[in-house]
């Protein structure tokens, strides 16, 4: 496994692969898309045309309508078959549909030992070859264009994408994890460059702040090795890169902050999870996924209250969370009353809900995690 030009010890790369691969997963729960736009591509009017149809597609893929979505990037990609948003962003939403229809979306999936271990179930061949002729496309055309201008950070940058996406699908779906880690650093050092021709490119830092987040996460021991060999990281400058693509970010934004959910979360800062998790689900209500990590956030912080003494807190949160897993529970048979929102089949064995509270202990377990895009049923 090398990074930059240097080559980590066998024994390094073993425990940085299995460590990795539970925090890299978190990357893989948001949309790996191009960032802002900064270099000429397309004309003005052009221009216009594509980020209406990237927001509006996004936008319902954020709010789980998958078909909505691709209609628009399919549109972009008809519009504008020279450029690789189009390509790119069709492949993202192969790959969260995949994750979806093959249930991959917990991620306490992704902290299973066997998850890791060769598994029985096959992806479609199909989906796999639709999904690396788009990331191929993609990738071609960023490269022709940096042929053409070597210093185009929009084509930069949706090499890095399309590299970062190709790493989510690698391990998410296929579970190629020594593939996926490479095409993973491919995309920071990529997004590394895109901040040295514009240090204003703010979206670029998503990458480059998890990497230093996981790097930053390794054991001490670990990581003094693997400083040696080039790994280098801080948890606490890759929390603040996140904070600020998720603060003055374009394209990003949203993904940071989701991000920073899940993060915050690993950290048990759920009064900080709350927040975005709140804010979030008021700009995607349609995603309930974002009202379930609410959840699952106030009975983690119920616990926290309660441990420091302070059950009148507790009690405010567990109310809150009991009546957020109500609404989720009303909300699952709308959609066979005619309903539009779809979220039938949300909640497993491992989620509280109100209708049994009376019988579990004032601690609730907390529900594992869940990823927030996925398309809808």
């Amino acid at each position: 496994m090398r990074f930059g030009s240097k080559r980590a010890p066998l024994f390094v790369e073993e425990f940085i692969v299995r460590f990795s691969l539970v925090v890299l997963f978190l990357l893989f729960m948001v949309l790996p898309v191009g960032g802002q736009t900064t270099s000429v591509w397309l004309k003005p009017e052009d221009q216009a045309q594509l980020e209406a149809l990237r927001r509006s597609g996004l936008e319902a893929l954020y709010n789980l309508d998958y078909d909505k979505a691709q209609k628009d990037f399919k549109e972009i990609t008809q519009r504008f078959p020279n450029h690789p948003a189009g390509y790119q962003l069709q492949a993202a939403g192969v790959w969260a549909k995949t994750l979806y229809e093959s249930r991959r979306l917990q991620g306490s999936l992704y902290s299973s030992e066997s998850f890791y271990s060769t598994g029985d179930d096959k992806v479609d061949p199909k989906i796999v070859n639709e999904f690396r002729s788009l990331t191929r496309e993609a990738k071609r055309l960023s490269e022709a264009k940096l042929k053409q201008d070597p210093k185009s950070v929009d084509a930069l940058n949706f090499l890095a994408a399309t590299e970062g996406l190709k790493a989510s699908f690698e391990e998410a779906v296929e579970r190629r994890h020594y593939a996926a880690l490479k095409d993973g650093n491919d995309a920071v050092n990529s997004h590394r460059e895109v901040l040295k021709l514009d240090p204003t490119y703010v979206d670029a830092q998503l990458t480059i702040g998890l990497y230093e987040y996981v790097v930053g996460s390794l054991p001490l021991p670990i990581k003094l090795i693997a400083g040696i060999s080039g790994f280098r990281g801080s948890k606490k400058r890759g929390l603040t890169l996140l904070e600020q693509v998720a603060r003055d970010g374009h394209w990003s934004k949203d993904d940071a902050k989701t991000l920073l959910m899940l993060l915050y979360t690993r950290e048990k800062r759920y009064a900080e999870v709350i927040p975005i998790t709140r804010e979030l689900s008021q700009k995607y209500p349609r995603n309930y996924l974002y009202r379930l990590e609410t959840a699952d956030a106030l009975v983690a912080l119920a616990a926290q209250k309660r441990k420091a003494n302070d059950p009148n807190a507790a009690a405010l949160a567990e109310k809150e969370a009991f009546a957020t897993f109500d609404e989720l529970l009303r909300d699952r048979v709308v959609d066979e009353k005619g309903g539009n929102r779809r979220t039938v089949g949300i909640l497993d064995g491992s989620s509280p809900t109100a209708a049994d509270a009376s019988n579990r202990p004032p601690v609730i377990q907390r529900p594992s995690g869940r990823v927030l895009s996925a398309p809808h049923a």
